[in-house]
This record gives structure tokens, sequence and C-alpha cells, in this order.
């Protein structure tokens, strides 16, 4: 996850289909736990999802927010 991470902080978007480990970086992450009193995620299962599906712009929004939209219907 910190690849990807830094891949989006450094404007390289593209480079998160690129990357060798994708599918073994988000195998297994099936749920995530989203900490409403400290407001974030113990498991970034929605981010690495959002990922390996391309849809950098959803990564982007968790990074920025620390949110996971899927504790909010957004999916």
């Amino acid at each position: 996850m910190s690849s990807i991470s830094k891949l989006i902080q450094t404007g390289n978007i593209d480079g998160i289909s690129q990357l060798k480990n994708l599918q073994k970086t988000i195998k297994g992450h099936i749920s995530g736990n989203f900490d409403t009193k400290m407001n974030s995620l113990t498991n970034p299962s929605m981010l690495q999802l959002a990922a390996a599906y391309h849809q950098e712009k959803v990564v982007e929004y968790l990074l920025k927010w620390q949110a996971d939209p899927n504790a909010l219907n957004v999916f």
C-alpha cells in the first residue's frame, strides 16, 4: 500500500496499474475496519480495491480524507 500511496502523492497515477505486485498487494484484503472515533482505516481494503480496479480518483479521495466510502454506502 505504501507504494500505491506514494505514486498518488507524487502524481504518478498511471504508475499504479504498472505495479508488479498490485494483485498480491490487494489479495486477501476483503473487508476493512473504519474507526469512526479516530477517523482512520485499520485495514484500507477500499483503498486497495479502488486501486485494483483503476479507480484512481477514489484512491486519491480516500488518501486525502482517510475515509472509507463503503461505510457511507457510496459504492
